[in-house]
């Protein structure tokens, strides 16, 4: 009785400690080159418009009419900061789209980024961020906020991509055509 009572014990204290973690923090086992860099890490959101492109979501395919719309291009940055100490970081908020029945599925994530932090001076290589499809960068900060803080300036486009569950064929082809666009 006791063995089970201590195993659970143990089992509902490692559950929040699990939950707590922030994946671009490697752990002790992780390797060398995985390590956080000098720089603290700031974070924020831009838009862009990209005016009369074609509207694929609405054409219909046998006539191939398709009418133009402006697309609108939410992207994420990390960059190095000079990020004060003592300033909350940021815990993303996200979904992933669900198969039907199922409901999307919403997500939090911590992270060590300051929202809105001061950019550090100086030249910072860029790296561009391309999420997988339905996929969503706050899932993607292991890699994101780590490259921040060793220097680099990461643009992560937030991908609007159909359901591929529920979208029809011409649909689901999309992003096919604006991803390259986009980046």
């Amino acid at each position: 009785m006791i063995g089970r009572f201590s195993a659970a014990f143990a089992l509902v204290i490692a559950i929040p400690a699990a939950a707590q973690t922030i994946p671009s923090k490697p752990g002790a086992d992780a390797p060398e080159r995985a390590a956080l860099g000098p720089h603290s890490v700031g974070y924020r959101t831009i838009t862009f418009v990209h005016r009369a492109q074609p509207d694929l979501e609405t054409t219909v395919p046998a006539t191939s009419d398709n009418g133009r719309r402006d697309r609108v291009l939410t992207v994420d940055l990390w960059y190095p900061s000079n990020a004060k100490p003592g300033r909350r970081p940021i815990t993303y908020r996200a979904s992933f789209v669900g198969e039907p029945p199922r409901a999307a599925q919403s997500f939090t994530q911590n992270g060590i980024a300051i929202a809105g932090a001061r950019p550090a001076g100086g030249n910072h290589p860029l790296v561009i961020v391309s999420h997988g499809y339905g996929n969503a960068p706050a899932s993607m900060t292991w890699l994101t906020e780590n490259l921040a803080s060793k220097g680099y300036v990461v643009a992560a486009i937030r991908h609007d991509d159909p359901n591929a569950y529920v979208a029809p064929p011409h649909v689901r082809a999309a992003p096919n055509f604006f991803r390259p666009r986009d980046i």
